[in-house]
């Protein structure tokens, strides 16, 4: 009943994009780490329905704005809804990302004209979000938050000629705020992979090893034994919580260098090149 509102229809919680998504990139991921081709032919069918769904909920410019967006990011306001990035940005670049993982999928399978309609669709969408949503003047996304440069760079969405500044962006934001971010629940991840696949740990260095709120750090003098729903730790929220973990991506394909990609062939399917900082 909390996810429905008092007439019956679904609440923000209900049916958010960012993770509903999961239904498509889940599978993707599990598929890549084992080789089993059964979970992408098992569940293709709902994956598409997923995606004929969102299409669905999109509104007269093209957009998802519907659901949590950055959940818990940080603001000026008490935690919770997002404060810093539309949840057009967010809704929007997830059904991106969806909708090429679902074309790969497509075309790993063999269905290459279904492939073909989800490369078209995700071409669309790209096409709507640089068209709507970026600034090339200040070569910024939205507001200009770090979840809304980095989830563009992550999912190469920023035409070639302006990630760049598009990532200098970024990093003079976390550098602006004392090296902390202010990403929530769904950026955090898509900061985390625009510094790593940009060569750039040495930012992860110094967001990962501040100890003053809000970091991991603080989580630790604050006695956490779990990672914490909030980045300060705050006693009246879930003190075990597993939505910030995001950086273990970049301990292992990061830091350690260790890629595993069953879906490619021969010697592509694993990388070792690790990202040496100080």
């Amino acid at each position: 009943l909390a996810f429905l509102n008092k007439d019956g229809s679904d609440s923000m919680f209900g049916e958010p994009p960012e993770w509903g998504a999961a239904i498509v990139l889940s599978l993707w991921a599990a598929y890549r780490y084992s080789g089993e081709r059964r979970l992408l032919e098992d569940g293709y069918e709902s994956m598409c329905r997923y995606a004929r769904y969102l299409d669905g909920r999109r509104l007269e410019d093209g957009m998802l704005d519907h659901g949590l967006g950055d959940w818990y990011d940080i603001g000026p306001k008490p935690v919770g809804e997002a404060q810093l990035t539309s949840r057009k940005l967010t809704g929007t670049c997830t059904y991106f990302q969806l909708l090429t993982t679902l074309a790969t999928i497509a075309a790993t399978l063999g269905k290459d004209g279904e492939a073909s309609r989800w490369n078209a669709r995700a071409a669309e969408i790209k096409q709507i979000v640089n068209t709507k949503l970026f600034d090339a003047g200040r070569n910024i996304y939205d507001r200009g938050s770090m979840t809304a440069l980095a989830m563009p760079l992550a999912m190469g969405i920023v035409p070639e000629d302006r990630r760049d500044p598009v990532l200098a962006n970024l990093i003079a934001d976390i550098r602006g705020h004392g090296d902390h971010v202010t990403a929530g629940d769904v950026g955090f991840h898509y900061v985390v992979r625009a510094l790593m696949d940009n060569g750039r740990g040495d930012v992860l260095q110094d967001i990962l090893t501040r100890t003053d709120s809000p970091s991991y750090g603080a989580q630790l003098e604050r006695g956490a034994t779990a990672l914490t729903e909030a980045w300060d730790a705050n006693p009246t929220k879930s003190q075990n919580h597993f939505m910030l973990g995001h950086a273990e991506t970049w301990f292992y394909a990061g830091l350690a260098g260790l890629r595993v990609d069953l879906s490619r062939q021969g010697p592509a399917r694993i990388g070792i090149a690790p990202q040496i900082v100080p």
